[in-house]
């Protein structure tokens, strides 16, 4: 197991713990970076894991869209990302998946880190 500024690798799976970040903003940048580590070390599966995150505010609309851009953007079609969450965080009009969707961004949410890794190991 080898680690990157959070970022542990585990077998063929990056995996990040987003506790102790202070903002959606600094969160959403270190997502960008493991996305970006996994990809340049050829690691298709991306786990995130924001149990613990504590940022207050939920996102927007607007924020959940440019967020998830960006990380599609990132991503270039190599990573795919199982997004780990509390329940009342998930849009229960899942708008996030649709903009991940026409963005060409493999990602997906959960409630759980084995219900997120079963999922990463079916679609990589």
């Amino acid at each position: 197991m080898s680690e990157f500024q959070g970022v542990v690798i585990v077998d063929d799976c990056a995996v990040l713990r987003t506790a102790g970040l202070a903002s959606l903003e600094q969160a959403s940048q270190k997502i960008i970076e493991a996305i970006d580590f996994a990809r340049q070390n050829q690691l298709r599966k991306l786990m995130i894991d924001t149990l613990g995150f504590q940022a207050g505010n939920l996102p927007s609309k607007a924020d959940r869209f440019f967020q998830i851009r960006e990380w599609a953007y990132a991503a270039r079609g190599e990573v795919s990302i199982a997004l780990i969450v509390e329940e009342h965080l998930i849009d229960p009009e899942r708008f996030g998946a649709g903009i991940a969707a026409i963005s060409a961004l493999k990602a997906k949410v959960f409630l759980s880190e084995v219900d997120a890794m079963q999922w990463l190991a079916d679609v990589c």
